[in-house]
């Protein structure tokens, strides 16, 4: 028995969105301007997939940081680095999303808005399906963890 395909999910970050030279560039920048210090050997590419707070946890060489601290200046940072530059839907995947008629999901563990404020922008309304009402005929999917997502799509069962 064949299985027809239904729809696809894409992650945000670094899939749909070349976004993570900002994140992981933000991250060094707040560190650097509260002084602490960091690993200068972690590289961006070594830290693709992983939330915020265990990026930090990762670059940060003291074990006596606020972590809740780092993440409040990170969330500024982060804000004013997004309103300079926003990162571009990468072009094979825009190519893609134009050739298909399958359903497309987006997960991340990135706020809503974010990936929401990216997605209107011009170039990528119509690309994305924003109706003129303002809606979307895609599903957005907040999860921190492939687990979460499975469960959110209903193919595991917690007990």
């Amino acid at each position: 028995m064949t299985k027809k395909i239904k729809g696809i999910l894409f992650d945000f970050d670094g899939v749909i969105a070349e976004s993570e030279k900002i994140w992981f560039g933000t991250a060094i920048l707040t560190l650097k301007k509260m002084g602490l210090n960091y690993d200068k050997s972690v590289k961006q590419k070594s830290t693709i997939g992983i939330i915020s707070e265990d990026l930090f946890k990762r670059l940060l060489l003291e074990d006596n940081y606020n972590l809740s601290k780092i993440m409040s200046n990170y969330r500024k940072n982060l804000k004013a680095a997004f309103a300079e530059q926003s990162p571009r839907i990468y072009p094979h995947l825009k190519n893609f999303l134009r050739s298909t008629n399958l359903k497309v999901g987006i997960v991340s563990n990135a706020h809503h808005n974010y990936i929401l404020k990216i997605l209107k922008k011009k170039p990528n309304k119509k690309l994305f399906g924003f109706s003129q009402q303002g809606g979307m005929n895609m599903k957005i999917f907040h999860a921190i963890s492939k687990l979460q997502l499975a469960y959110q799509l209903h193919l595991i069962n917690y007990k």
